[in-house]
């Protein structure tokens, strides 16, 4: 549980450094758009699912980056978010 934790605090931490850096608009709504924290921060629970079980259930860890890129995907479909934006998936 502590690295569950500590991956999401890290991956908090820099994404909003990074939004603080950049400053840049959303396209149809105010607020910081790059990077896009729901896309970090469902990909920080898939990495961090793929590590912990992929040797017991390796479709926990793939369905897991499944849906983070839908959650990315639909991010950018619904103008809340640039593609480039989607750049938060490595962090």
């Amino acid at each position: 549980m502590i690295l569950f934790f500590t991956s999401y605090l890290i991956d908090d931490e820099c994404s909003v450094r990074a939004k603080f850096l950049t400053k840049l608009e959303r396209p149809h709504e105010t607020g910081i758009s790059f990077p896009s924290g729901h896309t970090s921060t469902v990909f920080a629970g898939a990495a961090f699912l793929w590590q912990e079980y992929n040797d017991v259930y390796v479709w926990s860890g793939i369905s897991e980056y499944i849906a983070a890129t839908g959650t990315s995907f639909f991010r950018i479909y619904n103008n809340k978010h640039w593609l480039t934006d989607a750049a938060g998936a490595g962090i």
